[in-house]
């Protein structure tokens, strides 16, 4: 096998890990928004959120492990796009007027 063979199956690796990755995540994110409890919305419709406001980043490493990828969502909150964007705006209208 030369080193063209093997470049060939790491990408197909890659590619079929990265299917699999979005798979588990459109399952993590099929739930139910936290707040609002609107369960219409498509999965690419919602956001995991962390409890600091942050949003997690877990479409963005797709090559992660797949029980890693659940670990991070298990800390995270479902939201949909609308309630997201309520809680940037709380949070940004807050720190305008000093309460943070």
């Amino acid at each position: 096998m030369g080193t063209s063979d093997h470049k060939i199956e790491r990408a197909k690796t890659a590619a079929r890990r990265r299917f699999e990755a979005r798979d588990l995540l459109e399952r993590i994110k099929s739930g139910p928004c936290q707040d609002c409890g609107n369960d219409s919305l498509m999965p690419c419709q919602k956001d995991l959120v962390r409890p600091s406001g942050e949003t997690a980043q877990l479409s963005k490493r797709l090559l992660m492990s797949q029980s890693r990828m659940i670990e991070e969502a298990s800390k995270c909150l479902l939201v949909c796009a609308n309630c997201g964007r309520l809680r940037i705006w709380k949070k940004h209208r807050a720190s305008r007027a000093g309460l943070t």
